[in-house]
């Protein structure tokens, strides 16, 4: 085994030739260049230890963006795919709706003419609409309304004047004495406002014309009684 420097005999010698001023400033030297060495050390291993850690983080975002750019690369091709998808149900779409829009074009375009048909036809029949919801008669009307008491200068909504029709014919067949037939059910309207209004104006209009029928008969001539006379006496038995 070889000697180490310090108990070599030419570091003997050198130590037995120094003195003790040199010998400190060495020993000094000595210490100054290992705790040198020992920072050195330390400090190339945090570098590298630094070193190792930033080549990680690096390793770790190259990664992640890799993994990033694969997630926007596989949405961009679903996008891409819902869009055509789309695309094709709304052309399917409007394919199939076309021939549907067609159909219900043509159905309306064919209501709107009957309903004009309808509306001459019942125009030329002396009913017209004055507002939505309520009708006004032609003079042709007047006879008839007025025979069933209704008034008909002034327009009249449906659900009115059907209220009005069905109390003059339970009243008729009041009249009558007609029993009412399962088909023709009591009129369960009697109270209501128009009904009761339009009778009071047949009733009106029944007793004006009674009164005008009186005023234009002649007084009534009283019966002749005929006269008593004085019967003659009756004759005597003659006497013998």
């Amino acid at each position: 085994m070889a000697a180490s420097p310090q108990h070599s005999p030419r570091a003997q010698t050198q130590q037995r030739t120094q003195g003790p001023g040199e010998a400190a400033i060495q020993h000094g030297a000595d210490q100054l260049l290992a705790l040198i060495d020992r920072e050195k050390r330390i400090a190339v291993n945090q570098k590298d230890e630094t070193i190792r850690q930033l080549a990680a983080q690096l390793h770790g975002y190259q990664q992640a963006l890799s993994q990033t750019k694969s997630n926007h690369a596989a949405e961009r091709s679903l996008q891409v795919r819902e869009t055509q998808l789309l695309n094709e149900e709304v052309h399917r779409a409007k394919n199939g709706d076309s021939g549907v829009i067609d159909t219900l074009r043509r159905e309306c375009e064919s209501l709107r003419a009957d309903c004009t048909a309808t509306k001459g036809a019942v125009e030329q029949m002396g009913v017209y609409s004055v507002v939505p919801g309520f009708y006004s008669f032609a003079p042709q009307w007047i006879d008839l309304f007025n025979a069933l008491g209704i008034e008909g200068g002034k327009p009249w909504s449906p659900e009115q004047l059907l209220a009005v029709i069905q109390a003059a014919a339970e009243r008729l067949r009041q009249h009558r004495g007609d029993a009412p037939q399962p088909q023709q059910p009591l009129i369960e309207n009697n109270n209501d406002p128009f009904v009761l209004q339009t009778e009071l104006n047949r009733a009106r209009a029944y007793v004006a014309r009674l009164e005008e029928l009186a005023s234009k008969s002649p007084a009534p001539t009283p019966p002749t009684v005929p006269s008593q006379g004085i019967p003659p006496p009756a004759p005597t038995p003659s006497t013998y």
